[in-house]
């Protein structure tokens, strides 16, 4: 859903959400995607910032108002074909970052498969850009109620290692994901976050992850919402989703929770 982006405090820090601030600025708002258009294949970068990476619905991914209030949309990818996703196309502004984070919120209709893409820039013959999927758990079977998070940047893969009690659950119901990258550090880099309409975001692991990626290559690929031009395999998770945001710079636990109580508004 579609909310408007203003200054607010969480635990103290005031946050503002993409209001005024400079390229390169920790904090910038660089994409983000509430899918509440009322009709169209068009799916609007809300964001406001630079060239708008506007998206378009392909296969048979749409738009359905099973959201977060009843109110809005969120984008279907319920047939989980590898057909439905939404391309936006090169994003210039999503090139050589060497820090970001990547919020939304998931609703899986059945269960999900290895390497099922939530959103991926990665070039189709160099894999160069950031591919953010899911993995199974370092606990049991891979469930739409037993799920960890990958990320991917420039090819290299680093996993989340979430305990049995901390796999994430989205079985039919909303959960917040995050995921932190942070390029300038050569160890413990990727951080992975979960919530819930009920419960704030948690840093998922005891430690962070390591992937020695540095800066986001240039030469990526589409900006693609349920898939990846990295492979043809079918990779679209059976899944509804909702406001997708992408930012430029590391954010902390409390503005990443301020994001999942924003939704809730």
């Amino acid at each position: 859903m579609n909310f408007p982006r203003f200054a607010l405090t969480t635990f103290g820090v005031a946050f503002s959400f993409g209001i005024g601030l400079a390229q390169g600025h920790a904090g910038q708002l660089l994409a983000q995607y509430a899918f509440d258009e009322d009709s169209g294949a068009e799916i609007t970068d809300t964001s406001g910032y630079g060239t708008a990476a506007n998206g378009t619905l392909q296969g048979n991914a749409g738009r359905i108002a099973s959201t977060l209030h009843g109110n809005g949309g969120a984008l279907d990818l319920s047939h989980g074909e590898r057909s439905d996703y939404v391309d936006a196309g090169l994003v210039e502004k999503l090139g050589g970052l060497e820090q970001f984070t990547i919020a939304l919120w998931i609703n899986l209709q059945g269960n999900p498969d290895k390497l099922d893409r939530i959103l991926s820039t990665a070039h189709e013959k160099t894999f160069e850009g950031f591919d953010f999927h899911i993995v199974k758990p370092i606990n049991g079977e891979l469930l739409a109620s037993n799920f960890a998070l990958g990320l991917a940047v420039n090819g290299n893969t680093g996993s989340s290692v979430a305990l049995e009690s901390e796999s994430i659950n989205a079985d039919k119901q909303w959960a917040f994901i995050a995921v932190t990258y942070d390029g300038t550090q050569t160890s413990e880099n990727v951080l992975f976050y979960a919530g819930s309409l009920s419960r704030p975001a948690a840093l998922l692991d005891s430690k962070a992850q390591k992937i020695g990626s540095g800066q986001v290559s240039d030469n990526t690929g589409p900006l693609q919402i349920g898939a990846t031009s990295a492979t043809n395999n079918d990779r679209t998770p059976p899944a509804l989703m909702e406001d997708v945001e992408i930012y430029e710079g590391v954010l902390s636990l409390a503005e990443i929770d301020a994001i999942r109580r924003r939704s809730l508004r």
